[in-house]
């Protein structure tokens, strides 16, 4: 049975951890012997009983010690690496890094070297890269394109970020494919349960839903307050709620009064893990983000029949289709945002033909069901043998 190991640097539970702990807990996957490490005190998505069932053994590295260590070693000209010291204990038999962005291909280059070295294959799941990402120097580069090129799969889960990768190494590397950051088949029924019965509303109050972590530089939350804080929507009825939680809480509560917006309009809310519940209870998602991976969120919305207006960055555009899933604004620019605010205002009457639409893309595209049969056969390929 091969060993696989999954090494995640995120401290607290994310979406960026969605791919590998959804196929890690797929019956499928009971074949493959599998391992997460994380650094010391980290958190994950994966409750005990899920990893108790699914037979994941969870493994930390690093720590105050070992950071001293490597910080000591580091200045004798030693190389000591913790990570690498956890892989070397467990001897998989492959390796993903999962990388909640292209910047932290630094974090794993001792651990990729180490992988090289002791001929270990292993992959980089990149669940996000920057529109225009560069790397800081031509160094920088130069060690993370070594590690990109090492691995046996560099996985991107949209095609913006497949191409920013692309032009942050200044080549089409043939080792970079698509992933898919999909749902269950146990959601997609529970969705389409949530779809068939509340559908999107066109008349009485309008009930927007920003389901994004209230993080404005990447999720845009402010541009979507801002074109709320119009004159023309003050005429309009409305309520807005913005679910996810996060660092700048307070920031999103005071933006929405610098804005002009209604305090009563608007619900600030923590992340919940009723996501069924909290879509039922909306009509249309907005998400005006800067920047993105390919969001989970907007495809577990669209799973319940929901249209969305977002904006072009990541997989957002592969999900909101202009006049079919929804409406797309043409750029990040403010002005543009609130444009496609409007124009979902004033196509209210098709918010029910555009939630179908959104469901059946949302169905046909990103259940995980062939998505793992094919990620599996890839372990299984790529896995060191003996």
């Amino acid at each position: 049975m091969p060993r696989l190991a999954v090494v995640d640097f995120i401290p607290i539970p994310a979406g960026s951890q969605n791919l590998w702990a959804h196929a890690l807990i797929d019956p499928r996957f009971s074949v493959v012997e599998k391992h997460v490490l994380v650094p010391v005190g980290a958190v994950t998505r994966l409750s005990v009983d899920e990893r108790r069932t699914a037979g994941i053994q969870l493994h930390e590295f690093g720590g105050r010690s070992a950071r001293a260590t490597q910080l000591v070693a580091q200045r004798l000209g030693m190389k000591r690496d913790p990570l690498s010291r956890s892989l070397g204990s467990l001897d998989p038999d492959l390796v993903w890094f999962n990388l909640a962005g292209i910047g932290e291909i630094g974090w794993v280059d001792a651990a990729a070297a180490w992988c090289r070295s002791h001929r270990v294959p292993y992959w980089l799941i990149v669940q996000h890269v920057h529109e225009d990402f560069f790397f800081m120097s031509d160094a920088h580069e130069l060690a993370a394109r070594e590690v990109a090129k090492g691995a046996v799969r560099v996985l991107t889960v949209s095609g913006r970020n497949r191409a920013a990768l692309g032009a942050a190494f200044a080549e089409r590397m043939n080792n970079v494919e698509a992933a898919v950051n999909g749902v269950s088949k146990v959601f997609l029924d529970a969705a389409s349960k949530v779809a068939a019965d509340r559908p999107p509303c066109t008349a009485g109050t309008a009930r927007f839903i920003s389901p994004a972590r209230f993080d404005p530089a990447y999720k845009g939350q402010h541009l979507l307050l801002r074109a709320l804080g119009g004159a023309e929507w003050r005429e309009r009825d409305w309520h807005l709620s913005l679910v996810g939680g996060g660092s700048h809480a307070d920031l999103v509560r005071r933006l929405v009064s610098y804005y002009g917006v209604p305090i009563e309009r608007v619900t600030v809310a923590s992340h919940t893990s009723d996501m069924l519940g909290a879509f039922s209870a909306a009509d249309v998602i907005v998400m005006p983000s800067l920047s993105e991976g390919s969001p989970f969120a907007l495809v577990e919305g669209m799973a319940c029949g929901r249209p969305a207006m977002g904006t072009p960055v990541g997989g957002i555009d592969e999900l909101v289709r202009d006049g079919e899933t929804g409406w797309l604004a043409h750029s990040t620019e403010p002005e543009d945002v609130a444009e496609a605010l409007d124009r979902c205002w004033r196509d209210r009457a098709r918010w029910p033909q555009a939630g179908r639409a959104a469901r059946d893309l949302a169905a046909r595209a990103y259940d995980l069901e062939p998505a793992h049969r094919l990620l599996l056969e890839h372990v299984l390929s790529d896995a060191r043998k003996g």
